[in-house]
């Protein structure tokens, strides 16, 4: 079975579940990671390279789009606002205020908002905002920061994307690991009814493959705002459970012979 098939195999065919969990694990990781990546490029890395395109890479946003930077005596100056939104997160720039109020903080999500004195850190969700901390500049920038320092940063804010780009990863592995394992416990439990004779690693990742279409449609819709959330995600439930059970009845008929 060659990886292009397994991939193919896993989100479509569960009568090859069987085959599939047969294969040496490291098949079964490779798949996992690569997995995990399609669903961080879905709803985080082409978002944010739609954005960072949008206004012409950071170059541009740090000598044309702000417009003038500077700090001195403890009071950040940028001459134009600037509003960000990738998902969840915003980050916000509006120098005309020490510290950027509630009524700003127009979107929901979580923001990092800049403002001549201070950086907030804060939630929003329906009317109520949360927040994680107020920061001041002081402790951070230096008398004399300005256009050419924040240019000078461009190869450090790449390098926080990337590790973001893996932070979200691992938070979509954390997220269908811990939903495969809560299958695999029910599913074991048929494993031994049936005496299919599968190790819990393997029940493992039949379940987790179960997920594999749930999960490209979850992520999909979230990224271009199709259909609501709950139903996707009821629909999504309701394949998983399917392929999965196909699955197993597929092998119990197949001892059965």
């Amino acid at each position: 079975m060659t990886f292009s098939e397994q991939i193919v195999y896993g989100w479509f065919k569960p009568s090859k579940y069987k085959d599939m969990i047969e294969l040496p694990r490291r098949r079964f990781v490779v798949y996992v990671i690569v997995m995990m990546l399609v669903l961080a490029i879905v709803s985080y890395v082409v978002p944010t390279a739609s954005i960072i395109s949008g206004f012409g890479g950071f170059e541009k946003l740090f000598t044309q789009s702000l417009g003038e930077v500077n700090y001195t005596d403890d009071t950040l100056s940028v001459s134009n606002n600037f509003d960000m939104h990738i998902n969840a997160a915003n980050f916000l720039v509006d120098t005309s205020q020490e510290t950027v109020q509630n009524e700003s903080l127009k979107k929901q999500g979580m923001f990092l908002a800049v403002g001549s004195k201070t950086v907030r850190i804060s939630m929003v969700l329906g009317s109520k905002v949360t927040d994680y901390g107020v920061y001041y500049l002081s402790d951070y920038l230096q008398d004399g920061f300005n256009n050419d320092s924040l240019v000078a940063m461009i190869p450090s804010i790449y390098a926080v994307l990337f590790v973001t780009l893996l932070g979200t990863m691992l938070s979509y592995f954390v997220k269908y690991a811990v939903v495969a394992l809560l299958f695999s416990i029910l599913v074991n439990s048929m494993n031994h009814q049936f005496h299919l004779n599968l190790q819990f690693g393997q029940v493992f990742a039949l379940c987790f493959y179960g997920q594999s279409f749930a999960m490209i449609l979850s992520n999909f819709n979230q990224a271009i705002g199709l259909l609501p959330t709950l139903l996707v995600s009821i629909v999504g439930i309701f394949v998983t459970v399917h392929m999965i059970t196909v699955s197993v009845a597929l092998m119990k008929n197949e001892r059965e012979l």
